[in-house]
């Protein structure tokens, strides 16, 4: 699942769309598959992280908001239950900290 999104990452950077979108769907039907509360979460960000950049670099913005929702919410409630040293631990994290800059950089998509 981490792989094929990362996969998708690397394609719409070499702007083969096809391969993109089509590791966008492996990596989605897997997602879907498991659940959800059982995926380890550096996995699922890593995973988040890459699947959202292939949107934003595809330019699929409906996908990219949808998909973004659900993370940032994630986000949100972890870090309601860590002090202010841990939640600056934790937001500082790569992909942690990218995901946030692209949730504060949204309206540059």
């Amino acid at each position: 699942m981490e792989v094929y999104s990362f996969i998708a990452h690397h394609f719409a950077k070499q702007n083969d769309v096809q391969e993109s979108k089509k590791y966008i769907k492996l990596a989605s039907s897997i997602y879907n598959e498991i659940n959800k509360g059982l995926i380890d979460l550096d996995w699922k960000f890593n995973f988040s992280y890459h699947l959202m950049m292939a949107y934003k670099i595809l330019n699929d913005i409906e996908n990219f908001d949808k998909f973004s929702l659900s993370i940032f919410e994630e986000i949100g409630s972890i870090t309601k239950r860590l002090n202010s040293t841990q939640k600056k631990m934790f937001l500082d994290r790569y992909p942690i900290n990218k995901i946030m800059e692209l949730k504060l950089n949204k309206n540059h998509l």
